[in-house]
C-alpha cells in the first residue's frame, strides 16, 4: 500500500512541476512581447512600450543606414535602460547605456545618434579591460578627448542616417565638454545630477 502511495505522490509532483515550468515559459513569453524587456539584437530594451518603441525604431535606422556603427553598438551595449538622466555605465555586466526621455524622444535620429555615441564611451572601455590587467583609467573613456572623438563618430552617423541639419550642426558646435558641468575640470557625481539630458 505504500508503494502505491509513493507513486501517486511522484505522479501528482510531476503534474505539478510540470505545470509550474510550463506557466514561467509561457509568462516569460508574454511579458517579452507585452512590454518593459524587449530583445533587438541582443540588447535588451526596458522602459515604456513608447521607449522600448523609440529605441527599437532608432536601432533599426541604425541597422539598414549605418551597419558598422550598429555592429559596434551591438558588441558594447548590451542594455539600454529608460532613466532619468542619459549615461554609459561602460562598467556592468552586460554595458548599460540609461538613456533620458529627452534624448531619446527628441527625435529618432538624435536617439540613435546618442546610442552610437555611448557605444564608443563603451568600446573604449572594454577594450582597454581585454588588453590589461589593470583598472581603467578614467581619461581611456571619458574626458573632453573622448568626447570629441565620440562626438565626431556620431556626426558621421547622423550624416548616414540623414539626420536634420540643424541637429549636425548642433554637434558640430559642441567642444567637447559637456561632460564637465561644473565647471571643474573633471567628470564627477555632481556632473551627472547637474544633467538635464
Amino acid at each position: 500500500m505504500n508503494i502505491k502511495k509513493i507513486r501517486l505522490f511522484c505522479f501528482f509532483l510531476k503534474i505539478v512541476v510540470l505545470s509550474f515550468c510550463s506557466f514561467v515559459f509561457l509568462s516569460c513569453n508574454v511579458q517579452a512581447k507585452s512590454g518593459n524587456l524587449k530583445a533587438n539584437g541582443g540588447i535588451s530594451v526596458l522602459g515604456t512600450r513608447e521607449f522600448e518603441n523609440q529605441i527599437n525604431e532608432a536601432l533599426l535606422l541604425l541597422e539598414e543606414k549605418a551597419p558598422e556603427a550598429y555592429e559596434i553598438v551591438l558588441e558594447y551595449i548590451g542594455v539600454i535602460k529608460q532613466s532619468e538622466k542619459s549615461g554609459m555605465n561602460a562598467n556592468t555586466s552586460p554595458p548599460t547605456y540609461e538613456i533620458a526621455d529627452r534624448t531619446a524622444f527628441y527625435s529618432v535620429t538624435w536617439c540613435a545618434g546618442s546610442i552610437a555615441h555611448d557605444s564608443i564611451h563603451s568600446k573604449l572601455y572594454n577594450d582597454y579591460k581585454d588588453q590589461h590587467s589593470t583598472p581603467v583609467p578614467d581619461d581611456i573613456w571619458t574626458g573632453q578627448k573622448v568626447e570629441l572623438e565620440c562626438i565626431k563618430h556620431q556626426i558621421e552617423v547622423m550624416q548616414k542616417i540623414d539626420a536634420p541639419k540643424h541637429e549636425i550642426k548642433h554637434l558640430k558646435d559642441q567642444n567637447g565638454m559637456h561632460f564637465d558641468l561644473n565647471d571643474n575640470g573633471k567628470y564627477d557625481a555632481e556632473d551627472y545630477e547637474l544633467r538635464d539630458w
